[in-house]
């Protein structure tokens, strides 16, 4: 045993493995944050290269200097992305490890997302989910006598540009014989940015739950959500789900096991809940794999959760699966 490796460390003392800390469950130190954050900062304010001077010289990095700039003074930005990117990668193994979730984490993310226009795993998907409110007014084909249909639910960019959800987040998919009138919209609600639409540029499956519309040009810095390459999904496969459940402004997060296929129907042995309708369900590997279609209503939460498959989505299968 080298002695000098060995210390005792109490309950009241940061306990500190391999770099990690290991008191109550692992986590990367606070440090480490503060001084991603102060060079997030810099990045935003006085460029790149700036903030990657600086990052080097006040943290234990001073050994990657030469990695990033050449002896001709050149800087190598990819590089430099491709490293903070790893360090992010590296925090959320801990953290994924520990069973939690760390919000400066997330923030971290989001601010690397936006300053390095790369795309990022699960830790900023909720910068790509869409909270909807829609009040459509349609009538029964043949009549004059007409209705609105409300309804509050979910949705989220694709990386191709696409904003999906499920039919009955915008039309009464249990009527298909209405016809919705031109006043009919949806406010889309992105973080802080709201946008409204109009029906027009909707396609909807009254089959399948399926909902699909462009995404707003006001929604342009977001990148979206990755499509899961791998097709089929296998039972006792974890499956994460997110929405705005009953209308609650804060994203929710239910994590579930597939219980049964049928098709491109999948039911998992965790309820959703409603206003989760048209979010997006994500595989262990952060990538998007359906669509909510069923939760449990009026606070009972005893009816299993089921999904669609993206491949359901015939446009979206033609550009990713055919």
């Amino acid at each position: 045993m080298n002695e000098e490796k060995t210390a005792i460390l109490g309950r009241g003392a940061r306990q500190v493995v391999t770099g990690v800390v290991v008191n109550k469950k692992c986590n990367f130190r606070r440090s480490e944050y503060r001084r991603l954050s102060v060079m997030f900062h810099r990045w935003e304010t006085q460029g790149v290269e700036c903030a990657v001077r600086g990052f080097v010289e006040l943290s234990d990095r001073r050994r990657y200097a030469n990695a990033f700039f050449a002896e001709t003074g050149g800087f190598d930005k990819k590089r430099f992305v491709s490293h903070i990117e790893g360090l992010l990668a590296y925090f959320t193994m801990i953290e994924r490890a520990s069973g939690f979730e760390s919000t400066p984490l997330r923030k971290l993310w989001d601010r690397f997302s936006d300053l390095s226009m790369r795309r990022v795993p699960e830790m900023s998907t909720s910068r790509s989910i869409v909270r909807i409110d829609s009040l459509a007014s349609c009538r029964k084909l043949g009549t004059a006598e007409s209705r609105d249909y409300g309804m509050v639910g979910t949705g989220f960019v694709l990386s191709n540009g696409k904003l999906l959800s499920a039919a009955h987040c915008f039309k009464d998919i249990g009527a298909s014989s209405m016809v919705y009138n031109e006043s009919s919209f949806a406010i889309l609600t992105l973080g802080e940015e709201g946008v409204t639409v109009h029906y027009d540029g909707l396609r909807v499956s009254y089959a399948d739950d399926w909902a699909i519309l462009n995404k707003p040009e006001e929604f342009s810095r977001c990148v979206g959500l990755l499509p899961s390459i791998n097709t089929g999904l296998q039972v006792g496969q974890k499956v994460v789900a997110f929405g705005f459940a009953e209308g609650d402004p804060a994203l929710r997060r239910i994590e579930a096991r597939v219980l049964e296929v049928v098709g491109d129907m999948v039911i998992v042995d965790r309820a959703f809940v409603a206003g989760m309708s048209g979010g997006p369900v994500l595989n262990g590997h952060g990538e998007v794999v359906g669509i909510v279609t069923k939760g449990s209503g009026d606070m009972a939460y005893d009816r299993d959760g089921q999904f669609i498959t993206l491949e359901s989505v015939p446009e979206i299968a033609e550009q990713f699966y055919s």
